[in-house]
C-alpha cells in the first residue's frame, strides 16, 4: 500500500479521504471486492500514459454497485475485462495500469456512495489465492499525483407546470372553447413547463425531452393529428432548442376532437427519451356531454287567476352533443321538478301527462 486514508499527496476531500493506493506492476489481475453489479466503466484513456484530464483524472476507471447501496471503485486501469452486468467476489474485471492523472503504475481503490463522497472500510483477512506475495512487506512510495476532481453529479429529471391553453390556429389568435368543441374539429394546443432538475433539456442528443401520452403512459392517442405529432404516443418535442434548469420549455402541437359525443380528457407527461419520464401529468378536456342545455329566455303571464288558463313559452339553447328530437322514441321533453318526475297542480289536459307539460 503506497497511500492510506487522508494521505499528504491526494487522498483527501470528501471524495479523496478514503481512497487507498496499492502498487503494482502493470496489467496485474484487478477482481472485484464483494459481489454486485458493474455500474459504469469509463475507458478511453492511455493505459500505461500519464494525462491529467481522461476522465476527470481517474484514468480507465470501473464502479461496482452493491447489495449494500455503496459503490467500490477501480481507477488507473489499463483495460477492462468485464464492463457490465453481475460480478462474484473475487472476479476478474480489469487489469492495472498507469493511465489518468497517476505518475507510476497503481490501483486506486475507493468504496463511496455511488456518486462523489468516499467511505470509510476496512481490511479481513482472506484466505484466498489473490495476494501477490511478491509485495508483501516492502516499503512503497506515493505513484499518485495531485487528487482529481471529483466525478460530476449524476443529472436529475424534474418538471413543475406553468400553463396551458388551447386555440384554433397556430398563430393564437384565436381562442378554442374547449367546452363546446366538437367531433373532428380541430386546434392547437399549448403546455408550458420549468426546469426544476439538474439536467438540461433538449430537442435531441441522446435523451431528447418530449410530452408523451400519459394515464396510462404511451397509449396511443385518439386526439394524435397526422403529420403534427412525433408519433401516437408523442405529441411533441421542445419547440425551444434546449432549456437549462430554472427555464421554461414549451410544447405546441394540433389536436382533433374524436369521433362521437361526450366529454373527452387527454392527459400527457414529459419524457427523457433512454433515461426517465418525469413531472406532472397535465391534461385537457374538450368536447361537449352528450346532453346539456342552458336557460335563454321565457314568456310568462305576470298574473293568472284561479280555474284560468295562459300559454307559457321556455326556450333553453343545446349546449350538448346530441340533436334534441321533436318527435320520436327521442323526442325532448320538459319535466316537472323540485322533485323530479312529481305530479303538478298546474297540470292541464294540454300537457303530455302530469309530469310532462310539452315537448320541444
Amino acid at each position: 500500500m503506497t497511500q492510506g486514508n487522508n494521505g499528504s499527496t491526494s487522498h483527501f476531500g470528501t471524495y479523496g479521504t478514503y481512497a487507498i493506493d496499492f502498487s503494482m506492476a502493470n496489467n496485474t489481475s484487478v477482481r472485484a471486492s464483494a459481489p454486485g453489479t458493474i455500474e459504469s466503466a469509463r475507458g478511453g484513456c492511455a493505459p500505461y500514459t500519464r494525462d491529467d484530464g481522461c476522465n476527470g483524472g481517474l484514468g480507465n476507471v470501473l464502479e461496482v454497485r452493491h447489495e449494500s447501496g455503496f459503490c467500490t471503485q477501480y481507477a488507473h486501469l489499463s483495460s477492462f475485462t468485464k464492463t457490465s452486468g453481475d460480478v462474484v467476489q473475487g472476479e476478474q474485471v480489469g487489469l492495472s495500469g498507469n493511465s489518468g492523472w497517476s505518475t507510476g503504475p497503481h490501483l486506486d481503490f475507493r468504496r463511496t456512495n455511488c456518486s462523489t463522497v468516499s467511505q470509510p472500510f476496512k481490511f479481513v483477512e482472506y484466505s484466498g489465492s489473490y495476494e501477490d506475495s511478491s509485495i508483501r512487506n516492502q516499503v512503497l512510495t506515493s505513484q499518485n499525483g495531485n487528487q482529481p476532481p471529483p466525478l460530476p453529479p449524476t443529472p436529475t429529471w424534474g418538471a413543475a407546470f406553468v400553463d396551458q391553453g388551447a386555440w384554433l390556429n397556430a398563430a393564437q389568435t384565436q381562442p378554442w372553447n374547449l367546452s363546446t368543441a366538437y367531433p373532428t374539429q380541430e386546434g392547437w394546443w399549448q403546455f408550458r413547463l420549468r426546469n426544476t432538475g439538474t439536467a438540461t433539456w433538449s430537442q435531441g442528443g441522446a435523451n431528447p425531452v418530449r410530452l408523451g401520452t400519459a394515464a396510462p403512459q404511451d397509449r396511443a392517442s385518439s386526439a394524435m393529428v397526422t403529420g403534427s405529432w412525433l408519433s401516437p404516443n408523442r405529441a411533441a418535442g421542445l419547440v425551444e432548442s434546449s432549456v437549462p434548469p430554472g427555464g421554461t420549455g414549451t410544447f405546441r402541437f394540433k389536436v382533433r376532437v374524436p369521433a362521437g359525443s361526450g366529454v373527452h380528457r387527454e392527459s400527457f407527461q414529459m419524457v427523457a427519451e433512454g433515461a426517465s419520464w418525469f413531472g406532472p401529468v397535465a391534461w385537457q378536456e374538450f368536447g361537449r356531454p352528450t346532453w346539456g342545455a342552458e336557460f335563454v329566455d321565457a314568456g310568462v303571464p305576470s298574473a293568472i287567476t284561479y280555474g284560468e288558463e295562459a300559454l307559457v313559452t321556455v326556450r333553453l339553447r343545446n349546449t350538448g352533443a346530441a340533436t334534441w328530437s321533436t318527435s320520436g322514441s327521442g323526442q325532448m321533453r320538459i319535466g316537472t321538478a323540485g322533485p323530479q318526475n312529481r305530479a303538478s297542480a298546474f297540470y292541464s289536459p294540454s300537457w303530455i301527462s302530469t309530469t310532462r307539460p310539452t315537448a320541444v
